[in-house]
């Protein structure tokens, strides 16, 4: 079927781009993650209908949800997840719908895990930049495991 295909190239797309900009500029950019959203549930409508919680725009407003309550508590409680990778997984979640969003959620989380760890053991290796205030500054761009662990669940249930 052709719109799953559409869906994933607009999310891999998406990805890729707020992958870079992660790791140049600590940014996800809303040009990228906004229009991202409304295409893949524009795309959804177009193509399934309003559908139900499996398939159709209901899919893709429920995984967006799904994505978008649990980033965004994370992102108000200051877990160190921005405004940003909150859009990026909302747009995941539409272009997903729920039958994937569980998988993705978990291929994201144990992504941004190993990541964690994998930064960690770096940059214990060399010094840390320091702040104005003298404390160090580390960023984990979590758009590398937004883009993974959504790889991997696309890849795992498709093979696309």
């Amino acid at each position: 079927m052709l719109v799953p295909q559409g869906l994933y190239l607009l999310l891999a797309v998406a990805l890729a781009i707020s992958l870079v900009t992660d790791l140049r500029s600590r940014r996800i950019l809303d040009v990228v993650t906004w229009p991202t959203i409304v295409v893949a549930l524009v795309l959804r409508l177009w193509a399934q209908g309003v559908g139900d919680w499996e398939r159709g725009l209901g899919a893709g407003l429920l995984g967006a949800a799904a994505f978008a309550v649990v980033f965004g508590v994370a992102a108000v409680t200051n877990r160190g997840v921005g405004w940003g990778d909150v859009k990026l997984v909302t747009a995941v979640g539409a272009a997903l719908g729920t039958p994937l969003v569980p998988e993705a959620m978990m291929s994201i989380t144990v992504a941004g895990a190993l990541q964690a760890i994998a930064m960690v053991l770096w940059q214990a290796r060399a010094p840390s930049p320091q702040t104005n205030s003298g404390a160090s500054s580390r960023h984990i761009p979590y758009g590398v495991a937004i883009a993974l662990g959504t790889g991997w669940a696309m890849w795992s249930n498709t093979g696309i």
